[in-house]
């Protein structure tokens, strides 16, 4: 399932990505805008703030990472940036899992939280 292009490269029945309260699953994707509180939506629907496709390694294909974008979160095989649910999900060159109160998720840091 694809969002922008950009797919979703998980398979069905993994981790999923965490929203709020709520755990998303592969047929859906988390929306998180200044409006709503970060909910679930279907994969085809216009989220009008940011949206994950995943929120770490777990929800995406063996050697592709989760990657954060300025508004779009999804499995890639290179990225920049890093999402992650623990330090687990983080390379070696950004070891912390780092959370800020924007999204569920957090991204990986050199830095100590």
């Amino acid at each position: 399932m694809c969002v922008n292009g950009r797919c979703r490269r998980g398979i069905p029945g993994d981790a999923g990505v965490l929203c709020g309260g709520t755990l998303c699953d592969v047929s859906q994707q988390c929306c998180i805008d200044t409006i709503n509180l970060p909910r679930c939506i279907a994969v085809g629907d216009v989220c009008l703030g940011t949206s994950a496709l995943c929120d770490g390694v777990e929800d995406c294909q063996a050697g592709d990472r989760c990657c954060a974008d300025a508004h779009m979160v999804t499995c890639q095989a290179t990225c920049d940036r890093f999402a992650c649910r623990d330090t687990n999900d983080c390379p070696s060159t950004v070891p912390n899992c780092c959370f800020t109160s924007d999204t569920p998720w957090g991204v990986c840091s050199v830095s100590p939280c």
